[in-house]
């Protein structure tokens, strides 16, 4: 019986560790992960060039008031649901959720210097077709015809140096710091609905990377805290015989 106990116990441990370790893989990206499953220190990591973006709902604390938490809990599983897809198949990497906003940045784990901003414009404008598809409510009785109300987000976009590191003592976070992270932030929140606005050094990445994306200059620009005024830039889809954000810039060549 002794005998049977142990390897049962053994199993249960065996299982644990696993399941322990598969939630170590999902919740860190894959280099930092592995050095925590091999005890190992994990360094900071810094890069020069990083393409960072926010998003969050419009109206979610109000939404937050009026809706069941558990409705709200799962719009947002329904909307970030979409947006890990979204990221996957772009090849963008998802650094954090924090309440309703998402946190998305490219360049940065993997090397894609060479579309790192072109990747995230692309990956921000499917995010923002996926929100304005994605109901608030499930539940919600359409039998009269009218339309489901769907979620509204708005989107912020910036591009620099940027620092990686784990945080915490008891329950362990992985977020990235520094500047750009700030200033993407800034870009989002002073943005408005259903659009995207990124910086002006963004632009010209995505400018230069992907010419067939719309990009257009903020009337007047925008004060942002800490920076004072910046002239920023709404990114839109391709559209056809336009003359696209290389050329609007000036940079196409």
């Amino acid at each position: 019986l002794s005998g049977r106990m142990s390897a049962v116990a053994a199993a249960w441990r065996a299982d644990r560790d696993s399941n322990a370790s598969f939630a170590v893989m999902e919740a860190f990206p894959q280099p930092v992960a592995t050095a925590m499953l091999e005890g190992r220190r994990v360094e900071p990591i810094s890069k020069d060039m990083v393409s960072v973006m926010f998003s969050d709902i419009i109206g979610f604390s109000a939404l937050s008031s009026a809706m069941p938490a558990a409705k709200v809990s799962r719009m947002l599983g329904r909307l970030f649901g979409r947006f890990d897809r979204l990221a996957q198949a772009h090849g963008v990497q998802k650094v954090d959720v924090i309440g309703d906003a998402y946190i998305a940045a490219t360049n940065f784990l993997q090397d894609q210097s060479q579309d790192h901003a072109a990747r995230l414009a692309r990956f921000a404008l499917d995010a923002m077709a996926a929100a304005a598809e994605t109901p608030l409510d499930d539940s919600e009785d359409t039998a009269d015809g009218t339309e489901r109300e769907c979620v509204q987000i708005r989107v912020g976009m910036h591009c620099g140096p940027v620092s990686g590191c784990v945080v915490g003592s008891q329950v362990f976070k992985y977020t990235l710091m520094g500047d750009t992270v700030n200033t993407a932030s800034r870009m989002e929140s002073t943005s408005v609905a259903a659009r995207i606005q990124c910086s002006e050094i963004s632009a010209v990445h995505i400018a230069r990377q992907a010419p067939d994306i719309t990009l257009m200059p903020r009337v007047g620009g925008v004060h942002v805290k800490g920076k004072g005024h910046m002239q920023t830039y709404w990114v839109s889809p391709p559209v056809s015989g336009g003359a696209g954000g290389a050329a609007l810039l000036g940079t196409e060549d």
